[in-house]
């Protein structure tokens, strides 16, 4: 990530790390929590799960993250960080 701001830059890669470790946990969680209602799965059904849950992270971060990395040269860069935080509930 190149960013113009170092403050910034910091910033938002600490903050991008946290939103997806924040994901990933109630992707898990969710995960478990269903695994119990759907009785024996195979492997390949087990890896079409976690692709299809992973894939929706992934879709759901895509925008966050492309918004701080373009703000990372702005300004008001940390008030879109803080914004960021507020809605995912990081702080």
């Amino acid at each position: 990530m190149s960013l113009s701001n170092p403050l910034a830059g910091t910033e938002i890669e600490a903050t991008v790390a946290t939103l997806k470790q924040h994901l990933e946990a109630v992707r898990q969680h969710e995960v478990k929590r269903l695994r119990g209602r759907l009785g024996q799965l195979n492997a390949a059904q087990e890896n079409a799960i976690a692709s299809l849950t992973q894939g929706i992270v992934d879709q759901i971060l895509k925008t966050p993250i492309n918004v701080l990395k373009a703000v990372s040269h702005e300004n008001d860069s940390i008030i879109v960080i803080e914004t960021v935080r507020r809605i995912f509930s990081l702080v």
